[in-house]
């Protein structure tokens, strides 16, 4: 009469828990890289939406008078644009948007009496680094290109 040994061998067991973490934790990278994705997907989508504001405002205030806008341009180059204005900061890399991570500037080049160059920056930092994302235009009197 044979026996039958009846259980797991301890070789088993380890195999099993061994084989159970490999997947427990694939499946957590896949979930913290998921996350990581969202994460940063819905912050260029906000930095997205904060350029394009600050581009908005700008033809407003072309559109509002030239002369008026021509001459916040040709007094400086580089604009704060923490809230929509004029203000200047001299901190402009450490000025955010209220309430926000997001830091945004605003750049002129090529200005002359009928036509600059804008440059809208946002910028964040998270735990992946620095992002940022970049608007371009080219502002007119009368707001066509000629």
């Amino acid at each position: 009469m044979t026996k039958k040994i009846q259980g797991q061998s301890l070789m088993e067991v380890v195999l099993a828990i061994g084989v159970i973490s490999l997947i427990l934790v694939a499946v957590v990278s896949l979930t913290t890289g998921s996350v990581r994705n969202s994460t940063f997907s819905r912050d260029n989508a906000a930095a997205i939406h904060y350029s394009e504001e600050a581009m908005e405002w700008l033809r407003g205030q072309r559109d509002a008078g030239w002369q008026q806008f021509y001459a916040n341009v040709a007094f400086s180059t580089n604009w704060c644009l923490a809230d929509l204005n004029w203000a200047i900061s001299t901190n402009c890399g450490t000025t955010p948007i209220t309430n926000t991570p997001f830091i945004r500037d605003l750049l002129f080049s090529n200005r002359n009496l009928n036509t600059t160059n804008a440059r809208v920056t946002v910028s964040w930092s998270d735990a992946n680094g620095a992002h940022s994302v970049v608007s371009e235009t080219i502002l007119t009197q009368g707001g066509v290109l000629q």
